[in-house]
């Protein structure tokens, strides 16, 4: 009876804060600070555990590793940004170029649909390709304009972060103590193999991500295509997602080659189907290996529910929500049936 009441009491206090939430700018604001901060500690604990591991205390590790994101933010801000800055104003020309591109394409694509059936499929892609850049595109600068409107809530981020990497164990069996004993011992054994598939997924993604951006730099400034910072990190950001990404990210290096000639458009084309068959083949069993160990149809469901759910966020976040589901219901199944 006692255990029932302490359920029941649980599950008022989730309704009661999910209402407050909803209806309280405040309470909102103050959750995606700490929902922020909670991503960046955990993206930030493989590499703290690891220093932990060499002997270094669990504070200074965690101290060594949030001076050195601010450190990478700041560098960025002084040195990538700037060049990143100096592309956009040359952007401007390019995109009405690539606009007279798009009107005649649409007039053929018009005339396509309303003729042949069979060219429904193509109308539909490239509709749908246009509709996640443009996303894509938006969603950068409705970010850049809140940053700028939230600096002392950026400024939190790493203090928040800080504690949730330095006192872990602590939070975590602070949390523990709201269940039973029986319940306690299944929700931390679930805790610990959703922390061991996440952080090897979101580790892996991450650093494969990295390596895209650097090796599409070096292919389009080889190339000598114009704007190869921005084109490169849109790329390297697009491959987070599995499959559809590298598609996404080829797409706007090639319309931006093909404004230089169709030939140079080719040469891109070619060289980035050449690091995607690298990638698929070699750096991404090397580096991510089977961590979500999903069925690559259920991987392609699961990104089309991503994506009309949330566009390009959606997509990012379905797989890594889908394995926290999936750890769930196989530790459930497995200690409870």
């Amino acid at each position: 009876m006692k255990n029932k009441l302490k359920y029941i009491i649980i599950i008022l206090i989730i309704f009661i804060l999910a209402y407050i939430f909803y209806t309280s700018e405040i309470i909102r604001n103050i959750s995606y600070i700490l929902f922020i901060s909670f991503i960046v500690a955990y993206m930030l604990k493989p590499f703290n555990d690891y220093l932990v591991r060499r002997g270094i205390k669990k504070e200074i590790a965690s101290i060594i590793l949030l001076l050195g994101v601010c450190t990478l933010i700041v560098g960025s801000i002084v040195f990538l940004i700037p060049a990143m800055l100096k592309e956009s104003t040359s952007i401007n020309k390019t995109s009405r170029e690539i606009l007279k591109y798009i009107t005649i394409i649409n007039e053929k694509i018009k005339l396509m649909r309303n003729n042949h059936s069979e060219n429904r499929a193509f109308f539909i892609l490239y509709n749908k390709i246009n509709y996640i850049v443009k996303g894509f595109v938006s969603g950068l600068i409705e970010m850049s304009m809140k940053i700028g409107q939230n600096l002392l809530a950026i400024a939190v981020i790493p203090v928040i972060s800080y504690y949730f990497l330095s006192d872990s164990n602590n939070i975590k069996n602070k949390f523990l103590i709201l269940f039973g004993v029986k319940w306690r011992n299944i929700i931390r054994k679930t805790m610990e193999d959703i922390d061991k598939n996440l952080s090897r997924y979101i580790v892996g993604q991450l650093t494969l991500s990295l390596i895209i951006s650097i090796l599409t730099f070096t292919i389009l400034f080889s190339l000598k295509v114009d704007y190869p910072i921005i084109l490169s990190v849109l790329n390297g950001v697009f491959n987070i997602i599995p499959y559809f990404g590298p598609i996404f990210g080829a797409i706007p290096a090639i319309v931006v080659a093909f404004m230089e000639s169709p030939r140079e458009a080719l040469w891109t084309a070619i060289w980035l189907y050449i690091l995607q068959l690298i990638e698929g083949n070699i750096i991404c069993p090397k580096i991510t290996g089977d961590s979500i160990n999903m069925h690559p149809l259920l991987v392609i469901v699961l990104l089309l529910i991503g994506e009309k759910l949330g566009g390009f966020t959606g997509m990012i976040l379905i797989i890594p929500i889908s394995v926290v589901i999936k750890v769930i219901y196989e530790d459930l199944n497995y200690y409870l049936y």
